[in-house]
């Protein structure tokens, strides 16, 4: 066990965190804009708010058993950013804004590269055995 698979580790632990903190965070915002009807957010955008953010607390799962760390890491970086960005286009801000992407893009750089460490369940990726 060297200090790089223990900061492997601790990267893919602290963009789950990430992005469990975002999807929490975007339920409690919806959920408060659909209460006061603000930022005119009807039924069907309250509910996509809603799958959006079960997605990542799906992919929060992923993460944290180290499953497809590449392909999972990537994925919710991209809903994060998008669902981020969609808040802000309707008048919501979260939280944590910009900085929070940002830290989460820079916690996915070495699962993206890297792939899931040593301490991940499933540990060989896309490798086909021969």
């Amino acid at each position: 066990m060297t200090v790089l698979n223990v900061l492997h580790l601790l990267c893919r632990l602290l963009l789950a965190l990430s992005f469990l903190v975002f999807a929490l965070d975007g339920i409690l915002i919806s959920s408060l804009a659909r209460q006061h009807g603000t930022g005119g957010l009807h039924e069907v955008e309250w509910a996509a708010v809603f799958v959006l953010s079960a997605l990542l607390l799906f992919i929060v799962t992923w993460l944290l058993f180290g499953l497809r760390s590449r392909v999972v890491a990537t994925i919710g970086l991209a809903i994060f950013a998008g669902q981020l960005f969609w808040f802000h286009s309707l008048g919501l801000d979260t939280s944590y804004g910009i900085a929070h992407l940002a830290l989460s893009a820079v916690l996915a750089l070495p699962l993206i590269v890297l792939g899931g460490g040593r301490f991940a369940i499933y540990r060989r990726g896309w490798q086909v055995p021969i």
